[in-house]
């Protein structure tokens, strides 16, 4: 599944969001993972995007969260990264924070980001 995800030029994104309903999580995030990878094109599937971000997977609300951000949503995007901040899974506040910098948060001294 995800080397076929991973393939955007033989990838529709109406596609790819389609599979952000599907049963299992593997799927749902690659699917998530693709639309972050190619975050402004997904401009297009923006309102997709939203009526996923309360996934059950903190994975795939991250993955949802990086593709929202990029596609100018950014406080849909940080309220999600906000949460993951607090979560009980260290991975999942080291890969909050990791996004933050990557948007240009000084995370140094990271409480809850509330602006875009």
């Amino acid at each position: 599944m995800r080397e076929k995800i991973s393939r955007a030029s033989e990838v529709n994104l109406y596609d790819v969001v389609k599979r952000l309903d599907d049963r299992d999580p593997n799927v749902r995030e690659s699917a998530a993972t693709y639309c972050a990878i190619h975050g402004k094109q997904t401009t297009c599937v923006r309102q997709e995007l939203i009526n996923h971000i309360d996934d059950p997977e903190i994975a795939v609300r991250i993955s949802l969260a990086e593709a929202l951000y990029h596609s100018g949503e950014r406080q849909c995007s940080l309220r999600v990264i906000n949460q993951a901040l607090i979560s009980h899974d260290m991975a999942i506040r080291i890969h909050a924070l990791q996004l933050l910098e990557s948007f240009g948060y000084d995370v140094t001294s990271a409480k809850r980001i509330t602006g875009a």
